[in-house]
């Protein structure tokens, strides 16, 4: 019996050693993904308080609004907005505009802060998209309009009859 339990001890002190080996973490960091390299983090008074991270990323800052919103008719709409700057350029813009149970072929107007900046239709289905990117690089991606307004938290947004205002992710 000695003999027989031995190579069974054995197998399953193997099998812990394996199951108790750190797994390297993997990062999502696909499409949608909400993962914040760096974030801007300021207090009411402005001051930025991971200056000293920022300043070994050079100086890059990111911000990440959304807003969410329903009209009486069950359709919703989901606004989001990416800016990544380094130095106070931008490296990189991103305003999306999802709808969802729209009437098929139903247009609506896109405003942030009463100024146009798309329209978005319906296709069959109900939904409908508008996406705005600085330098566009795929089907369906329009570039940004040169008087694109600067977007803060508070920005309101409308999209058709629905409103919404932009907060931080």
């Amino acid at each position: 019996m000695y003999l027989r339990s031995t190579p069974v001890l054995a197998l399953l002190a193997s099998l812990t050693l394996v199951a108790a080996l750190p797994q390297p973490a993997i990062a999502d960091r696909g499409r949608g993904s909400d993962d914040r390299q760096i974030d801007d983090r300021r207090s009411d008074d402005g001051a930025d308080s991971r200056s000293s991270s920022r300043a070994q990323q050079g100086n890059v800052r990111e911000l990440r609004f959304v807003a969410r919103m329903r009209d009486g008719d069950g359709t919703v709409a989901r606004v989001r907005y990416q800016e990544r700057n380094r130095n106070g350029q931008a490296l990189r813009q991103r305003f999306d505009v999802e709808l969802k149970f729209a009437q098929p072929g139903e247009q609506f107007e896109v405003r942030v802060d009463g100024r146009v900046v798309g329209t978005v239709t319906a296709d069959a289905l109900g939904t409908g998209k508008l996406e705005l990117r600085r330098t566009p690089d795929s089907p369906g991606e329009l570039p940004i309009p040169s008087d694109f307004p600067k977007l803060r938290a508070g920005a309101v947004v409308t999209v058709g009859s629905m409103s919404g205002t932009l907060s931080r992710q």
